[in-house]
């Protein structure tokens, strides 16, 4: 696993997964969503996505937000909303509010609290891609957001597209 050393860049420590308390929310068309906590066991989680049928489709999406949002961000959900539309896909929002939405002068820790979320990101979509044969794993992110979905990448290596995007 790869880590950055947040001090040499300036940063400030990140905080700890228990008090960001980041969460996969996933979606497939006609199907009740399924939200995974930040303290949910990985194995456990993928044998539920699949169980409860999020995991047979050939891509997966996951979209996360930037700086000063979270998971109920209006553009977030209708980015979800569209994709269901045009095709059949699942689609997995990830919210870290609580390290994302925090005074606008710490964009600092911010910054640095996307290290935790994208590591622990990258467990889920690690083990997503070991137990689902050719499945298509997309990242989506803005702002802050694209480079946690980059630190997921650099240690899943499991992630077929990333885009960042500035809306």
């Amino acid at each position: 696993m790869t880590t950055i050393n947040t001090m040499a860049l300036g940063l400030p420590t990140p905080w700890d997964l228990a008090y960001i308390q980041p969460e996969i929310i996933v979606f497939r068309r006609d199907l009740m969503p399924l939200s995974i906590k930040y303290d949910t066991d990985v194995n456990t989680a993928v044998d539920q996505l699949k169980s409860d049928g999020f995991l047979p489709s050939k891509r997966i999406i996951f979209i996360t937000h930037g700086f000063l949002d979270d998971i109920n961000t209006e553009w977030l959900q209708e980015m979800k909303d569209e994709l269901l539309k045009v095709s059949d896909q699942t689609v997995a929002l990830v919210g870290w509010g609580r390290g994302a939405d925090v005074l606008p002068l710490r964009y600092r820790q911010s910054a640095a609290n996307i290290e935790t979320v994208g590591v622990w990101l990258s467990s889920y979509v690690s083990q997503i891609n070991r137990t689902i044969n050719g499945v298509e794993i997309y990242g989506i992110g803005h702002s802050l957001g694209a480079h946690l979905i980059g630190i997921a990448g650099r240690n899943s290596y499991a992630f077929s597209r990333i885009t960042g995007l500035k809306i």
